[in-house]
């Protein structure tokens, strides 16, 4: 739309909206521009750059440059969703847990206690929140990573191969329209674990360069690059095949998956797992060869579009647990050395025992979690032992229930690519109260998300939500 009629018609915009709802104090987000994204019925904008001013649970309050009148009001039921400037502190913490809800979202936070009736995890944006334990279905545990990179919650930093890119990134996804690579420059560090959440349509076709030197090639020869064509999966190095797989069978049975690359540049391996599954492990028998930089890459093969959100760039142990025997289709095939030794997959974890760091297990019930000291009640004794010693919390089986959908609900994602569900109930300021049957009633500040979905169960809005908001 031209921008000068945008700023004729507003008026007729403005007037009718303003009285909706009560406007309340401005949250503290001044700085950096955020943007608003309307239904694509609504009159005049599809979307309008600047910053919240007030939000309600009926409305939102909105400064922009493009606006000649006084900050407008905006009903919600016209907004797709809200970018926001999000804030990522630095937690003193030595661990990070993980809760998955049936249905509401995945919340990172430092793990406080463990029953057969609440999950409670002490995060910096509400205070201590209590997961009611039929919602959840896992809780898992992980060393606090030196962290390269979580996101993407905007455009800001990411290199795109031509003047007329091929990505986009839209709230906190990047999207595919046709062939290209988008990248960013990071500190990714010799040890390090590269994951990221793909959706696709039809087949799977794309690389990911990792160490890249040239963010803005489609085919960069530094680095390492794994190519993905459906079930086959090949890694690269200097342009040269190390590796040929042919047993990705996730990507033939699903249109959307977690992929996960680990990278050991010390010990010369490279892990790839699928849905947390490990497909292959490699080891690089030349490992003094080749060019490495400082970037990430995604490259599109085709017009097939591609989503990708939920990035993470952090560091990682180096253990490997399970090396899978050669692909038998394949011939056990590779170029450039031998093949890493198999090593067989552990054992399922029995019920009632938690898996620790170093592969033991332990039977036994958690009594008491204080200052990162988990105690467990075994068939001996209490134990006492660092929570960061464990991967996974044993809960005791229930049976899972999801809660209610409502209108109202909004979808808050972090800037992590986690994100929590909850019924909007009001804003007082930086704080936005909210309610759910996953955590009853919690307090956030605004400035721990990075984009705030509305109308959730709009159908009108499904496929414009499928396609990035395109």
């Amino acid at each position: 739309m031209n921008p000068r009629l945008s700023l004729i018609l507003f008026p007729l915009l403005a007037a009718p909206l303003s009285v909706v709802g009560e406007e309340v104090a401005a949250p503290a987000l001044e700085s950096p521009e955020s943007v608003v994204r309307f239904r694509t019925n609504a009159p005049l904008f599809d979307q309008l750059s600047g910053t919240l001013d007030a939000l309600t649970a009926d409305a939102l309050v909105w400064k922009s440059p493009e606006l000649l009148e006084k900050p407008a009001t905006f009903r919600l039921d016209q907004v797709l969703d809200i970018t926001l400037p999000a804030e990522t502190p630095e937690i003193d913490a030595d661990h990070e847990a993980t809760v998955t809800l049936k249905k509401g979202g995945i919340v990172r936070g430092q793990l406080a206690s463990v029953s057969d009736e609440m999950i409670e995890l002490d995060t910096w944006y509400a205070g201590r929140m209590k997961f009611n334990r039929v919602m959840v279905t896992d809780v898992a545990v992980d060393e606090r990573s030196i962290v390269a990179y979580r996101g993407p919650s905007g455009p800001a930093g990411w290199v795109f191969d031509s003047d007329e890119p091929m990505w986009s990134c839209e709230g906190n996804t990047l999207v595919s329209k046709g062939s290209g690579s988008i990248g960013r420059e990071m500190e990714i560090l010799p040890v390090s674990r590269v994951a990221f959440d793909v959706e696709w349509r039809g087949g799977l076709q794309m690389k990911l360069v990792v160490f890249s030197d040239d963010l803005e090639s489609t085919g960069p020869e530094s680095g390492y690059t794994v190519a993905i064509n459906n079930r086959n999966v090949q890694l690269f190095k200097d342009g040269g095949m190390l590796y040929n797989s042919n047993r990705a069978n996730q990507f033939m049975q699903n249109e959307k998956a977690r992929i996960e690359l680990r990278f050991n540049r010390k010990t010369h391996q490279v892990e790839f797992r699928v849905d947390d599954e490990v497909v292959e492990v490699w080891k690089d028998n030349n490992p003094e060869k080749g060019d490495f930089g400082k970037g990430l890459q995604f490259i599109a093969f085709n017009d097939s579009p591609l989503k990708i959100n939920r990035i993470e760039v952090t560091s990682w142990d180096g253990v490997i647990d399970y090396v899978p025997p050669p692909d038998p289709a394949m011939g056990g095939r590779f170029f450039g050395g031998e093949m890493e030794p198999e090593k067989p997959k552990p054992e399922p974890i029995p019920e009632g025992r938690m898996l620790l760091r170093n592969g033991d297990t332990l039977e036994g019930e958690v009594v008491s979690i204080v200052d990162g000291v988990i105690t467990l009640k075994t068939k001996f004794s209490e134990l006492k032992l660092p929570v960061v010693r464990l991967r996974s919390i044993n809960l005791k089986a229930v049976e899972q229930e999801e809660a209610i959908l409502r209108n109202g609900d909004v979808k808050a994602w972090f800037p992590d690519g986690t994100y929590l569900v909850f019924h909007l109930d009001s804003v007082n300021g930086d704080t936005i109260t909210g309610t759910s049957q996953n955590f009853g009633t919690a307090d956030f500040k605004i400035a721990a998300f990075s984009r705030i979905e509305f109308n959730l169960y709009d159908v009108e809005l499904e496929e414009l939500r499928a396609n990035g908001g395109l």
